[in-house]
């Protein structure tokens, strides 16, 4: 009689202990805790920042922008919107939305508004810099693209204030925040320091030497519309002004060149700011009027783009679907699987190792 009831008794353990397993392995899988929270992030508020806090915020569900996958709720981080080649042509706010406002669309949201502090009015995207009483210097500007490009060719259209210690750039940054990682192409203008030159500069591989820039003459850099060119190849790197080459980088057996994704950025910065080295202050014709000083009045220092141009190198433009971040908050009555599983799920799975101690001892294993 024993090899009658044999078979299902051993379906049966097998059974329980799959289960309990699998519940075990979620809880395992799931169940890290954010930061700043203390517990996995629910639907509700699913990406676990760069700051270890739950955001419901789409640009944080990013991966490359800090979503942490252990802590968010469950496939809500996706990887980053590849290269697409477009044109645009700026003719709404809504084309570069602040992060809290971005939604998940890079093709209807090229870039993103990093502080708060651009308008798109004429047909022009328009960065602004204004003084911060806090920092007692200028408040960076920047906006940064929402796909991320590799090699290819890119142009922005664009002219500037002036603003002694101020620098305005239109760059490729593989990394926003840090210059000791990555890759980086610069366009960079110091209109207090000179209204007819646009430097030139590149970095390989979070390598500091300053030792690559270069200078370029031109009739004026202020309020004037000029259109910068990065051509971005393999082992070769091009800076073009109004389609004329000015500068050409080839990749040779001591000298290696650029080879990272990264992203485009313009912005206006103030050298004063804090951490920045005395040097950089005389570099850029500082330090600046704002400098610890309140001003007597509030200028407002601009950057006009009339817009920029992305033409994916053959091979690098991204056709794939594209992949949103998602929030998909459940009905209140649902229970939050990814915030209580580590209670409920424990509690079932440990109910089904006791089905699977008490089967084994009732059958004599």
């Amino acid at each position: 009689m024993r090899g009658s009831r044999h078979v299902p008794a051993t379906l049966l353990l097998a059974v329980a202990a799959l289960v309990a397993a699998s519940l075990l392995a979620g809880v395992t899988a799931q169940s890290t805790n954010c930061p700043k929270v203390g517990k996995p992030c629910t639907a509700s508020f699913p990406f676990c920042n760069r700051d270890g806090r739950c955001t419901s915020m789409l640009w944080d569900g990013y991966i490359d922008n800090g979503c942490q996958q252990n802590a968010s709720y469950q496939n809500a981080c996706v990887g980053r919107p590849r290269c697409k080649s477009t044109r645009i042509e700026f003719d709404n706010q809504n084309q570069v939305p602040r992060r809290d406002k971005y939604l998940g669309n890079p093709d209807e949201q090229p870039f993103i508004d990093e502080i708060g502090n651009t308008e798109v009015k004429d047909g022009n995207l328009i960065l602004k810099m204004r003084y911060n009483k806090e920092l007692k210097a200028g408040q960076l500007t920047r906006v940064t693209s929402s796909r991320w490009v590799h090699y290819g060719t890119y142009s922005a259209r664009v002219r500037m204030s002036s603003g002694k210690g101020f620098v305005y750039t239109w760059i490729f940054k593989s990394n926003a925040d840090r210059d000791d990682t990555g890759d980086e192409i610069d366009f960079e203008w110091l209109p207090g320091k000179s209204n007819q030159q646009t430097q030139s500069n590149w970095f390989y591989n979070g390598t500091i030497d300053y030792t690559k820039g270069a200078i370029h003459d031109m009739d004026s850099s202020l309020d004037v519309w000029h259109t910068y060119t990065m051509n971005y190849a393999p082992g070769k790197l091009e800076w073009l002004i109004d389609d004329k080459v000015v500068r050409t980088v080839l990749k040779n057996a001591t000298l290696n060149t650029p080879f990272q994704e990264g992203r485009l950025f313009a912005s206006i910065w103030d050298t004063c700011g804090n951490g920045i080295e005395r040097g950089t202050q005389e570099w850029a014709g500082g330090p600046s009027q704002w400098c610890g000083n309140a001003p007597d009045t509030n200028p407002e220092y601009r950057m006009l783009i009339d817009w920029i141009d992305i033409k994916c190198a053959e091979g690098y433009e991204d056709f794939a679907p594209l992949a949103v971040p998602k929030v998909t908050a459940p009905a209140a009555s649902a229970p939050s699987i990814n915030a209580g599983q580590s209670k409920w799920t424990t509690a079932i799975a440990a109910t089904m190792l006791i089905v699977v101690a008490a089967t084994t001892a009732a059958l004599g294993f």
